[in-house]
This record gives structure tokens, C-alpha cells and sequence, in this order.
């Protein structure tokens, strides 16, 4: 079995019992797909992950697009997620490792070694890769954007 978490909550979870949180062993693969704009992971707040591959999207960008209702970012999640069912082949959620977005976005990240990188959706588990992982997106539906 696969779960993915969209958006799920960590720092009221933080220290709480597995059987209370998402964690990867509720699962034989257990994903995560963060939208939620701020860069908790890029400030080392969460120190354990909550699934075995976690994919963030847009830190800071989606903040900053949504000044207004700061929380409907969280609902990315989403409509990313739904994406991926919708999907064919022309475009794929691909996610690469790099120690913060801000390298990512330098284009300092753009391989994933020996495996294929992990695309986020329902196809997460085909590449069987764990870790943190970034992606960008664009800013409204069709959100899947190809690298260049």
C-alpha cells in the first residue's frame, strides 16, 4: 500500500506518537507533498522525515502569490495530486534532491545519481527513492512545468 500525505502537519506533530501523526511506517511507501510556502525544511525545523520521499513545491513562491489568504496554499496540495491522475505522458511533477530550494532554483540541483528522480503524484513509488526532494511549478492549472 501507498499513502500520501498532502500537506501534512508537522510542527504541532512534532514529538507526538507515531500512532497520532503520518509516518513512514504506515505504509509500504509513504509520500508527502508539501505546498505550504514556508521553507520549514530549509530552515532544518523538521529534523526527521515524515515519509520515506518528501517533495516541496515553491517555498516562499506560493506564500508570496496568495497574500492575501496565506492558508489556501495548503490546498495545493492538492490540486497537484489530481494533476498527476489527469496527466499523460507529455509532463511529469519530476523532483530533484538539493540542500534548499534556493539551489535548486540557482539550477545547482539537476540530476538524481544512479536512479530515476521521483515524481510526485500517484506514480511516487516508481522510482523508490527517499529523501527531500524540490520541484517548481507553475503558478495555476496546468501546475506540471518541465524543467528547462
Amino acid at each position: 500500500f501507498v499513502v500520501s500525505g498532502l500537506d501534512p502537519a508537522g510542527l504541532l506533530f512534532e514529538d507526538t506518537d507515531v500512532d497520532v501523526r503520518l509516518d513512514p511506517s504506515d505504509a509500504i511507501f509513504v509520500d508527502c507533498i508539501h505546498s505550504d510556502g514556508l521553507p520549514i525544511y530549509d530552515l532544518g525545523k523538521r529534523l526527521e522525515l515524515i515519509g520515506q520521499t518528501e517533495i516541496i513545491q515553491n517555498p516562499f513562491l506560493i506564500f508570496l502569490e496568495l497574500s492575501s489568504d496565506v492558508s489556501c496554499s495548503h490546498h495545493r496540495a492538492i490540486s497537484y495530486f489530481l494533476e498527476t491522475l489527469q496527466q499523460n505522458q507529455t509532463c511529469q511533477f519530476q523532483a530533484y534532491p538539493c540542500s534548499t530550494f534556493k539551489d535548486y532554483l540557482k539550477g545547482s540541483c539537476t540530476s538524481c545519481g544512479d536512479g530515476p528522480c521521483p515524481i510526485l503524484g500517484y506514480r511516487s513509488i516508481d522510482s523508490h527513492r527517499k529523501g527531500k526532494y524540490y520541484l517548481k511549478t507553475n503558478s495555476q492549472s496546468p501546475f506540471c512545468m518541465k524543467r528547462k
